[in-house]
């Protein structure tokens, strides 16, 4: 699950990005943003969130993230050089569920709170993967199947529990800590898929340029939306379907590691 768990390390930029991070306002009051030349409607009919520091917003949104119960993650990010979509949705009660498509080929998985994780890939993700070369025989066996993974490594443990993410998402010590003097600084709202949103635009510590749209909302000032730059392309992750109910289970098709060494060696064949 390599790509699954740089995934969320750049998804961890959208809040980590923002810790110790100074305000690039040029002298402009702290009650209100920089450059603000809007009329006094505008300015009366703004939100709290408009007239925050980017400390002060970053704190808003880490509460507003620590509260969630469950989201929708999707997103394009280069992995080892190859371009991946995926799209995941996470829930503290019931797992995960997601996918992941590369030119090279792609996958579905499922975890269960429990640490059960299964996954189902194609032929040529198999084939392409980041381990060592599998043969013929075990890819044949093994594509377009459901498999028990089981739970002896705790990777879907990781990657699936939503606690463990908002933590990772939340550290003050993640990613390096301080910003390294880095100036960010917030923008005038703007409209992201139909919804306001403030962007708050800065580099981050190698040089790379980081957008991050924060909603709006004084209630749920949550993260929409995190766009990057970086050496071996664009990366943006968004986030969606906040708080709505998820339903994971267990395919009833899966087959286990051990029923395809049985079929592997001639035992008896498992239906798919």
């Amino acid at each position: 699950m390599k790509t699954g768990k740089r995934s969320v390390a750049v998804a961890a930029v959208v809040v980590l990005g923002l810790s110790g991070c100074g305000r690039d306002d040029g002298g402009a009051d702290a009650e209100g943003a920089a450059g603000d030349d809007r009329s006094f409607y505008e300015r009366a009919t703004s939100t709290r969130l408009e007239h925050m520091t980017v400390d002060e917003l970053e704190e808003a949104t880490r509460e507003a993230t620590l509260a969630l119960d469950s989201f929708r993650m999707r997103g394009t990010l280069p992995v080892d050089g190859v371009t991946t979509e995926m799209d995941l949705t996470l829930s503290r009660d019931a797992g995960c569920r997601g996918t992941m498509r590369q030119d090279t080929g792609g996958l579905d998985f499922v975890g269960l709170n429990d640490g059960t994780g299964f996954m189902k890939a194609d032929a040529d993700f198999l084939r392409n993967g980041p381990d060592e070369e599998l043969p013929d025989r075990a890819i044949e066996l093994m594509a377009d199947r459901w498999i028990d993974m089981g739970s002896s490594d705790n990777a879907f443990e990781d990657f699936c529990d939503l606690d463990t993410l908002l933590d990772d998402l939340t550290a003050d010590d993640a990613g390096g800590g301080d910003s390294g003097g880095s100036d960010y600084s917030v923008g005038a709202p703007r409209s992201f898929e139909g919804r306001e949103v403030l962007p708050i635009t800065g580099e981050e510590e190698d040089g790379d340029p980081l957008t991050i749209l924060v909603a709006n909302d004084d209630e749920n000032p949550r993260i929409l939306r995190v766009e990057s730059d970086g050496p071996e392309g664009e990366e943006s992750l968004t986030f969606s379907e906040f708080d709505r109910p998820v339903s994971v289970e267990a395919p009833e098709d899966a087959v286990t590691l051990e029923d395809l060494r049985e079929e592997a060696v001639g035992g008896p064949p498992t239906a798919v």
